[in-house]
């Protein structure tokens, strides 16, 4: 996804230094003005960090899941092996 992002910045950078603007649909290039094209890009483009965004954010609570996971069954072990 954070090549996407990259894609993007390009598109839009390139999109700043060209006269005419094309769209591809399907298989066919339309031309297309830069103003719509470059809303379209930023568009997209906020989307994508958002779902990065997003992403880190499922990871940062999965991984405390873990951790707590990780935790609790180290002290079962503990408390096991205390008994024995």
């Amino acid at each position: 996804m954070q090549n996407q992002v990259l894609e993007l910045d390009s598109a839009l950078i390139e999109l700043k230094t060209t006269k005419q603007a094309y769209r591809i649909v399907g298989k066919i290039m339309l031309a297309a003005s830069k103003e719509e094209l470059t809303k379209q890009l930023e568009e997209k483009r906020e989307i994508v960090e958002l779902r990065i965004k997003n992403f880190a954010q499922q990871e940062e609570r999965l991984q405390k899941q873990v951790n707590d996971l990780q935790r609790e069954v180290m002290e079962e072990l503990k408390n096991k092996n205390s008994e024995e």
